[in-house]
């Protein structure tokens, strides 16, 4: 392994590919990959890396009640008539790019707040940037 190439692979703020270049080096079976193979290999963990940070960051600044709140989770049991081709609809996120809001009603316990964080979590997901405002239940994007 080449130290001075890792170092800068490190001051340049690429620690993934730095590590992967590590190993690289360090795993004899990986030199039968050919240059393209194990350079996507660490361009690709970075950005893998990169992204995912970005997502927890998001979630972590929207400050959300249930941050594990996932719209996968909901129960469409009958007696909660939730629509499950409107939820299906929403978490495309379209209502976002077209400037939409989506407005809960519902009694208290019928899981709004939950609902509220499930779509927030979601927009973090394709990297929206989310604040959730507990006040009124606003998720705003």
């Amino acid at each position: 392994m080449n130290q001075e190439l890792y170092e800068k692979l490190r001051e340049m703020r690429l620690p993934i590919m730095a590590e992967e270049y590590k190993n690289q080096s360090e795993n004899p079976s990986i030199q039968n990959m050919t240059f393209e193979e194990r350079l996507e290999s660490m361009v690709v963990k970075e950005y893998d890396s990169r992204i995912n940070h970005t997502v927890e960051r998001y979630i972590k600044n929207a400050r959300f009640y249930d941050s594990n709140a996932n719209l996968q989770d909901i129960n469409y049991k009958p007696d909660r008539e939730i629509n499950r081709g409107l939820i299906e609809e929403l978490s495309t996120n379209e209502y976002i790019q077209q400037k939409l809001n989506i407005i809960l009603i519902g009694a208290s316990g019928s899981g709004k707040t939950w609902i509220s964080n499930a779509f927030g979590v979601n927009a973090c997901m394709e990297r929206y940037r989310v604040q959730y405002i507990d006040y009124i239940k606003i998720v705003r994007v």
